[in-house]
């Protein structure tokens, strides 16, 4: 299989990493959190990925690949199941990842506000 075909996995700030050294900063809660918020009943959650978690879909030439993701969660671990609009936001630098943390909490609080 040709290197370019391989899994690619990144430290967060976007380097090439082995797959052993990906496998051991997965497990560091640490390392794979960038931002946590609760806001009343909802958890936003940014953490580092280390790959692209849908390549196809998601790599922007320009950018490089999506490194970290943002979603929202209900205390019981379901994804916004109140808002009705499910949330997730991939990102290529931890820069944008926590600009996109805190991006998602203006939404969330934009639709809180709707809803009340």
């Amino acid at each position: 299989m040709p290197d370019d075909d391989l899994p690619k996995y990144f430290d967060r700030d976007g380097h090439r990493i082995s797959y052993e050294t990906y496998g051991r900063l997965r497990l560091d809660r640490g390392y794979r959190s960038v931002a946590e918020t609760i806001e009343h009943r909802y958890r936003v959650s940014t953490i580092w990925l280390g790959k692209d978690p849908r390549p196809d879909l998601c790599s922007d030439p320009g950018n490089g690949p999506r490194l970290f993701e943002t979603l929202i969660f209900t205390p019981q671990g379901i994804v916004n199941s109140v808002i009705h609009t499910p949330y997730l936001c991939w990102y290529p630098t931890e820069l944008e990842a926590l600009a996109g943390h805190y991006e998602a909490l203006r939404w969330l609080r934009v639709r809180r506000a709707v809803a009340n």
